[in-house]
């Protein structure tokens, strides 16, 4: 696999009702050909493929992010490295909100490998085995409830 940069392109957001940015980070090159749902619920989408740079994203700007989404990424030799994968991001993410007396932004894991119970106490609010719409869908619906609205997702398909 070649080398690519730690931020990727943004997917800019399509009408819908909620306002704010998601970081999802995951190691695929293409998932933000696969953010539909989120970007058709008036979400911007942010993707890293490196779970400090997502990490890094979070701390310049911790107002405009509602929900972090991450799969293990123990993939390619980062495992092997001690490199940073999702539960520690996750972690991170919490301490971060503490220190800055903000209430932590929506934790979502997204892997086929996930550990559910480690998810969660590392702070994932979801866990969702390998599926991605499911995944968006339950982003879109808690975010949605968090701020008063009608559940359920309500953008373009």
């Amino acid at each position: 696999r070649s080398k690519s940069p730690d931020r990727l392109p943004i997917a800019e957001p399509h009408a819908g009702d909620l306002e704010g940015t998601v970081l999802w980070c995951d190691s695929d090159p293409t998932v933000l050909q696969s953010c539909g749902v989120l970007r058709g619920s008036g979400l911007n989408v942010e993707h890293f493929q490196e779970p400090e740079a997502a990490l890094q994203r979070y701390l310049r700007s911790p107002q405009e992010v509602l929900c972090i989404m991450s799969s293990m990424m123990e993939g390619d030799g980062r495992k092997e490295r001690g490199a940073m994968n999702g539960y520690a991001l996750f972690e991170a993410l919490q301490r971060a909100a503490a220190a800055r007396r903000r209430p932590k932004p929506l934790l979502a894991m997204i892997s086929c490998s996930a550990d559910a119970t480690k998810a969660q106490e590392a702070g994932a609010d979801l866990v969702v085995l390998g599926n991605r719409i499911k995944a968006q869908n339950l982003v879109v619906t808690r975010l949605r409830q968090s701020m008063g609205l009608q559940a359920g997702y309500v953008g373009e398909s």
